[in-house]
C-alpha cells in the first residue's frame, strides 16, 4: 500500500498517473538519493525488465505513463509523481 502525501495525490490526479503506474516504476526502478528525499525511474534496464516481467501487450498499454518518477521522503511516503522531461543523472 503507497502512502501519498496531499500534494501528492493532486499531482497524481493532476497529472493523471495511475497509482498501477507508480507502483511498477517503484518497483522496478532505479533508486537515487537526493538531498533529503529518494528519487525512483525507470531507466533502460529497468524497462527492458518490467517489459519482461508484464508482457509485451500490457507494456505498450502502460508505457507512455511509465515516463514517470517518484520521489519518496523518509518515512515512506510519496512526496510527488511528474513526468520526466528529459535524462535523469545517475550520478
Amino acid at each position: 500500500m503507497l502512502t501519498y502525501t496531499k500534494h501528492a495525490q493532486k499531482r497524481a490526479k493532476g497529472r493523471a498517473i495511475p497509482e498501477t503506474a507508480i507502483e511498477l516504476v517503484s518497483d522496478f526502478g532505479k533508486w537515487r538519493r537526493r538531498g533529503q528525499v529518494d528519487v525512483v525511474f525507470l531507466d533502460r534496464k529497468s524497462r527492458a525488465r518490467l517489459r519482461r516481467h508484464i508482457g509485451g501487450a500490457a507494456y505498450k498499454d502502460i508505457e507512455r505513463k511509465l515516463r514517470s518518477y517518484v520521489v519518496y521522503l523518509d518515512d515512506g511516503s510519496i512526496k510527488t509523481v511528474a513526468y520526466r522531461l528529459g535524462r535523469m543523472k545517475t550520478a
